[in-house]
């Protein structure tokens, strides 16, 4: 699994445990485009951009799951968008 992958499918997991299936089939589908090596970077690079914007306080932040802490779950979206940002110098 690479340091993108894994923090993605983290926080998919976790949203599918807290019931939110509709956000974690996105993480999962633009996890999926950002990866794939036969896209354009283009297309790459704004599924990243869509990575990081759903990361935000104010968009999956926001999201209360009842088996982690608020701080636990900040710091993995935090973690997930650093590999997105990073996966999107490497581009």
């Amino acid at each position: 699994m690479t340091q993108f992958a894994e923090p993605g499918d983290l926080v998919a997991r976790d949203l599918e445990t807290g019931g939110f299936t509709a956000e974690a089939s996105e993480i999962r589908a633009l996890s999926g485009i950002a990866g794939d090596d036969s896209r354009s970077a283009a297309e790459r690079t704004d599924a990243l951009d869509q990575i990081c914007m759903r990361c935000h306080v104010k968009w999956l932040g926001d999201i209360y799951l009842a088996h982690l802490s608020q701080t636990d779950w900040w710091s993995r979206l935090e973690k997930l968008s650093k590999a997105a940002r990073k996966m999107k110098q490497a581009l």
